[in-house]
């Protein structure tokens, strides 16, 4: 996590307050932690690390909201979990996401995931047109899938790794695929600064290149703020 020079950081697969208290006694440069917390055992949860003023703090685990095909209500898997913080002045407003994952697949309640976070972004836009707005997380689905197009559905977003020849995350049977995503929310303020997208992978086989222990590689880019 320190090698990633993030002012703020996404994660996935954050079990407790007790993770997040451990993670903060070893990274002196985060002032809080805060977490989607589930409340059961082993839970996989989103969490953020800031080390700005925190200006709120919003769940969204609560949410309920209709699968697109019409057979009712689902929820987000993992908590939306939304946060607010200052820089300089400016509100920079970010989503950690995890969606459903494709193990025992439900790809309704993941295509419904990417709708409603979508929904969010564009109201977060309107309320804030003045703030730098972006999603990040453990997607589990590729660009240009169902998911993702319903995500960018709701207003023009930028996914920022579409500027890198390869911007796969996620090692599977020998497959490469591009999971983990940032994208920013354009019709609000601030925007990604050209070539800072960046990849960061295990540079050892054994690990399927994942980042810092994880499966997965990990995704920086750089945001200005502001009008």
């Amino acid at each position: 996590i320190t090698e990633l020079e993030a002012d703020v950081v996404l994660l996935q697969e954050i079990e407790n307050q007790t993770c997040i208290d451990a993670l903060l006694a070893r990274l002196p440069e985060f002032s809080d932690g805060y977490i989607g917390e589930q409340g059961y055992a082993a839970s996989l949860d989103t969490a953020v690390l800031v080390g700005l003023p925190t200006l709120a703090l919003i769940s969204h685990q609560d949410d309920e909201f209709p699968r697109l095909d019409g057979s009712g209500l689902t929820s987000f898997t993992r908590d939306l979990l939304e946060v607010h913080v200052d820089v300089d002045g400016a509100r920079v407003i970010v989503f950690a996401a995890h969606f459903r994952s494709k193990v025992d697949d439900d790809p309704g309640r993941r295509l419904a995931e990417g709708q409603r976070a979508g929904e969010w972004l564009a109201m977060r836009a309107a309320e804030y047109p003045e703030a730098t707005i972006v999603l990040g997380g453990d997607l589990n689905d590729v660009p240009a899938s169902p998911p993702l197009q319903a995500l960018e559905s709701s207003g023009p977003l930028l996914r920022v790794a579409s500027e890198l020849a390869d911007d796969s995350t996620y090692l599977y049977d020998g497959k490469a695929s591009a999971l983990d995503h940032l994208f920013q929310a354009l019709s609000a303020a601030g925007a990604a600064v050209p070539g800072s997208a960046k990849i960061f992978r295990s540079p050892t086989a054994w690990d399927g290149g994942g980042w810092g222990g994880s499966d997965h590689a990990a995704l920086r880019a750089s945001f200005t703020v502001g009008g």
